[in-house]
């Protein structure tokens, strides 16, 4: 019977169903796809410091539990700053750090206290997460208490608490403070100085009194909560025009802050007595602006403002500290938000005031049901909260108000560091059950808001992940190869020791291994790189550079693997004979291409075709890595072409479905698919026989 050819054409990522089509791949390992149309060898990685002649500059950091990117003044400065397992806080910049000399300076507050205790958990955990507001970098972890860095030192962010109370006694407003001039020689007295009402009558006197409180003001203008009321100060003055007669002052101990406090407020009430000298309901608790203390270094003044020159009224909601053990942030909508130890509320700031957090700006998200808060996400015109068996969204804006809304109870996720936004797609993120894409947002943007499950092609690698560690998985954009990698651990280990590839230009799965990703991120700048922090210490310390440029995975060989699905001549009960598979491909100088095929879904394949060379006959030039630059030499270019493998294998039985694989010759790396082409002889349908009834023992 006359064979024929099955072309397969535009073949594709991988599909594990059991009937995937033909175009799909069974296996696909260290590939990547080229804008061309066409799979490649995937690159390698090292260190992003790196110097055959000196030692690891990152060794004995131990394993990288966190790693962020910051910049300043449109990218004119940069900060790679990174947690490792030593407890140490890490600033690298690029342009002040000694080649090989250090892995960069250890995190210093203005006072040159060193961060270094910083917390490591040897449990799976969510690490560190960070959010940039303006000109500075903050980080939490749900542990330590959070941090800010301005570019030049770290301080601590925001309030732990109020400041202490101020505390006060009266003076006399003449003889006791006379450079005052509340009186002079001659006894006459000033009125428009002192605390409380004065009367020149000697028979009328006014009784007063009056509470203070004041709050702390840091370098970047964030205040405090307000400090609790100082204890009721009270007199009466007395009428008349004697030295002693007339209004009283008030001596004032102010509280000092920490070092990163650069100024003061003080606020008091006014006259809490009337004229009668009864109580006015509310006066003792209604505080008013008085004025700056523009230091941190005051400890007493005097006050003799009268209460008509107080300023507008304070309220003590306005203020409040981070919330307890605040591990996710996110800026949205001109409000800083923050979750902490509670599994069911969402803390937002003042606007424009990212470290004061109002007592009543908190959004419920949900019963405990749903399980804790894993997440918080700004994208567009919401701010995305996931829980590990849910998602909320939070909509408005500081003006009308926040409020929060149930999206799912169905869909959550497990691994906070998983979120990423894809380009042209949306939020793709990890669940307990796969990989989940947030499509469209929310609202006015035409495109339904709904969940659809990318990881259906690749259910039997999720059906491999260790569920007890996924918390630790990490996700990174790469948008220079239109990647998105997913590093998880796998039943066995408790490290990311697999990395799923979806490239989402094209909406298709690749795997890569030997790549020990504890943390990654992308530059943010225009270089793009793609870095990620290893967990594999000693073999290997610190953070690493990605590229396509690497020959190999820092020692270990680059190993690309393309493995088509099963297909068949039109039913699985038809056998064939496969007589030749050729394939078309960029060839890649004498890197030899082998095949493999293996057939009726067995698990042991065919004897391995003879390699066949990747050189175009007609090219005479040096081959691909043999020229050397600059030397009066040069190689071909990348060209297109077609191989063809002859297949003779007399004992394999009638074959029902085949897959072919292809990999590059031992100790190569390159190789380039286009379109893969079997061609087959059918043979005649297999002779088969219905199961009757069983008819014996009767």
């Amino acid at each position: 019977m006359q064979s024929k050819p099955l072309v397969i054409p535009g073949i594709k990522g991988i599909d594990q169903r059991w009937a995937a089509p033909a175009a799909s791949a069974a296996r696909a390992r260290d590939l990547r796809w080229d804008g061309r149309g066409f799979w490649t060898s995937a690159g390698g990685f090292g260190l992003i410091l790196e110097d055959s002649e000196q030692a690891n500059p990152f060794s004995g950091v131990g394993r990288i539990n966190s790693l962020h990117f910051f910049s300043q003044h449109n990218g004119a400065r940069n900060w790679l700053i990174y947690e490792a397992a030593n407890g140490n806080l890490y600033e690298f910049n690029p342009s002040t750090a000694a080649r090989n000399a250090s892995p960069g300076d250890i995190a210093e507050d203005r006072e040159a206290l060193q961060q270094t205790d910083r917390a490591s958990p040897t449990t799976p955990w969510q690490h560190s997460q960070s959010a940039t507001w303006g000109d500075n970098f903050y980080i939490v972890n749900g542990i330590n208490r959070p941090l800010v860095f301005d570019g030049y030192c770290w301080d601590y962010a925001g309030f732990s608490g109020p400041a202490g109370a101020p505390t006060a006694t009266t003076l006399y407003s003449s003889s006791t403070v006379s450079p005052v001039g509340a009186c002079t020689a001659s006894g006459i007295k000033l009125t428009s100085i002192g605390l409380g009402p004065a009367s020149d009558d000697s028979t009328v006197s006014y009784k007063a009194a009056y509470r203070w409180r004041c709050a702390l003001v840091n370098v970047r203008q964030q205040v405090s909560p307000l400090s609790p009321p100082s204890e009721i100060v009270s007199f009466t003055n007395s009428g008349g025009d004697t030295v002693d007669d007339g209004a009283h002052l008030a001596l004032l101990s102010l509280p000092l802050g920490g070092p990163e406090t650069v100024k003061r407020i003080l606020f008091r009430t006014q006259n809490i007595y009337d004229s009668t000298g009864n109580p006015i309901q509310g006066y003792a608790d209604q505080f008013f602006f008085h004025s700056e203390i523009p230091d941190n270094v005051t400890t007493q003044i005097i006050d003799g403002l009268l209460d008509s020159n107080l300023g507008t009224p304070v309220d003590e909601l306005d203020y409040g500290p981070w919330p307890t053990n605040a591990k996710y942030i996110a800026p949205f909508k001109g409000c800083m938000f923050a979750t902490g130890s509670t599994q069911t509320d969402v803390f937002y700031s003042a606007p424009n005031a990212p470290e004061n957090f109002p007592i009543d700006n908190v959004l419920p998200v949900g019963d405990a049901y749903l399980g804790p808060i894993t997440g918080l996400y700004g994208t567009r015109n919401a701010l995305v909260v996931f829980k590990e068996h849910g998602i909320y969204f939070i909509k408005g804006d500081p003006v009308v108000g926040f409020t929060a809304s149930l999206f799912t109870k169905t869909t959550g996720c497990v691994a906070p560091n998983t979120i990423r936004e894809v380009p042209g797609l949306g939020l793709v993120f990890l669940g307990s059950s796969g990989v989940f894409l947030l499509k469209g947002t929310l609202e006015n943007e035409g495109v339904q808001t709904e969940i659809v499950p990318i990881h259906v092609p690749i259910t039997s690698w999720i059906n491999r992940l260790n569920r007890s560690a996924l918390i630790g998985a990490v996700a990174g954009v790469y948008h220079r190869d239109k990647e998105y990698w997913l590093c998880v651990p796998t039943v066995g280990s408790a490290e990311n020791d697999l990395v799923l590839v979806f490239h989402y230009e094209i909406g298709e799965w690749t795997t890569r291994e030997n790549f020990p990703v504890s943390c990654i991120i992308e530059t943010p700048d225009h270089r793009g790189h793609l870095l990620f922090g290893s967990w594999d210490s000693p073999d290997n310390e610190g953070i690493f550079l990605y590229s396509p440029a690497f020959d190999d995975k820092n020692g270990v060989a680059i190993e690309p693997l393309y493995q088509t699905g099963w297909f068949n001549v039109g039913a699985i009960w038809r056998s064939m004979r496969p007589k030749y598979v050729q394939v078309q491909c960029g060839l890649h100088g004498d890197n030899g291409l082998n095949l493999e095929v293996t057939s009726n879904r067995k698990l042991d394949a065919w004897p391995t075709q003879p390699a066949q060379p990747q050189q175009y006959p007609e090219d005479h030039q040096p081959v691909y890595g043999t020229a050397t630059f600059d030397s009066g030499t040069s190689w071909t270019a990348f060209r297109p072409g077609t191989l063809s493998f002859h297949i003779v294998d007399p004992k394999q039985a009638m074959v029902h479905e085949m897959s072919v694989a292809f990999t590059p010759d031992t100790g190569k790396r390159w190789m380039s698919l286009v379109v893969i082409d079997p061609e087959l002889s059918p043979d005649d349908p297999s002779d088969t026989k219905p199961i009757g009834p069983n008819r014996g023992g009767r």
